[in-house]
């Protein structure tokens, strides 16, 4: 009796210590989907405020004149992110599970695709992802202090040349990097308009990041003046174009009715993930879209700062949406434990973009001159 008694209490403390174990990975493994989720937010946040300075250098245009100072500070709070990737290379088998010997060993299609999904070779794209995009932030700034000290057609020319390659370098690479981060997570599904999708994000996240900022600040602070109705047709073209692009996807692999392909939208669309899809079409895209037609909306700064600081919040929302389904069924605890490391790393973020931001203030504005306008 006493031997048995020993062996079933024996059993009973096996079971506890394997239940604790399991529940301290499954505890892990959310703070760590969460850490990616946030950590691709604020990734876009960055990347789109590059992207965008690209632009305006290419374009001009009060749009950019409004809110340079918040897209630059935005871009170069990229070294943060480059060190913010490092725990998700320390722990890269636990969200990707190409990564994951015993997976690939039983898995034909993954075994195809081991040349580019290893843990080597995602480890060395991401340092040459953040190489680029430091770099390509870094050179644009010594370029426009140059032409900013001399304002010649030469180095304005040099500018634009420069941001037009940037954007070209940044597309292919936030690409590469949208399928290595997201699209890997489910290494069986594909699509061919993923990363433009991300492109298009991100330039949403960094533009109605910057509009909530700049809202912010008096007229009287302004480094430019506040194009409102520049800046509230830019977001209102932003939002339609993202959701142009999502639809587009969605459409083709409904029409295309491929089993490998539909699996991303079924598990999206079941697991109680329904819901959120409603939140990003009603709130990503019906609310702003309905808001920002009035024109009394545009022509009012807080309204429209509070319309760009609600797409801003959207944006999380989407990330989640791209992310969490390919785990597990929809958490309300995993969503609040996401929610709150977003916030963490946000406001580390926050530290660094308004350091940077203050740093920048002495360069802004810059105003190119009317003979190189001339030129275009």
């Amino acid at each position: 009796m006493h031997l048995a008694n020993e062996i079933v209490m024996t059993h009973v403390l096996a079971f506890a210590d394997t239940a604790h174990a399991a529940a301290e990975h499954a505890q892990t493994s959310v703070l760590l989907r969460g850490y990616l989720i946030a950590w691709l937010f604020w990734l876009g946040v960055s990347l789109g405020g590059l992207a965008l300075t690209w632009l305006h250098h290419l374009t001009g245009g009060k749009w950019g004149r409004a809110i340079r100072l918040e897209l630059t500070a935005a871009g170069q709070t990229l070294p943060l992110l480059a060190i913010g990737v490092i725990p998700i290379l320390m722990n890269i088998p636990a969200l990707y599970e190409w990564a994951r010997p015993e997976v690939v060993a039983h898995d034909a299609l993954l075994q195809k695709k081991v040349g580019w999904l290893n843990p080597t070779f995602f480890t060395i794209r991401s340092i040459a992802y953040f190489v680029i995009w430091i770099g390509l932030g870094t050179w644009i700034i010594r370029l426009r202090r140059k032409a900013q000290a001399n304002p010649t057609f030469e180095n304005e020319h040099s500018m634009r040349f420069f941001s037009a390659m940037a954007i070209v370098a940044y597309g292919l690479s936030i690409t590469l990097a949208a399928v290595d981060y997201s699209m890997s997570l489910e290494p069986h599904w594909y699509s061919g308009i993923y990363g433009v999708i991300y492109m298009v994000s991100e330039a949403l996240a960094a533009l109605s990041f910057a509009v909530a900022v700049a809202s912010l600040r008096s007229p009287a602070k302004d480094p430019a003046p506040f194009a409102k109705r520049d800046l509230g047709n830019l977001l209102l073209a932003f939002t339609m174009l993202w959701t142009y692009m999502n639809l587009s996807q969605f459409l083709i692999i409904w029409m295309g009715d491929l089993p490998e392909e539909n699996v991303w939208y079924l598990h999206r669309l079941n697991g109680g993930w329904m819901w959120l899809a409603m939140v990003l079409i009603f709130c990503g895209f019906a609310a702003p879209f309905m808001t920002l037609l009035s024109t009394a909306v545009k022509e009012n700064r807080k309204v429209l700062g509070f319309v760009a600081f609600w797409v801003v919040i959207l944006r999380w929302f989407d990330i989640v949406w791209n992310v969490e389904p390919a785990f597990s069924k929809f958490d309300p605890a995993a969503m609040t434990s996401h929610a709150v490391v977003a916030a963490a790393m946000g406001a580390a973020w926050l530290v660094v973009f308004l350091w940077r931001r203050s740093a920048l203030k002495n360069e802004f504005p810059y105003e190119p001159t009317v003979a190189v306008e001339g030129h275009h």
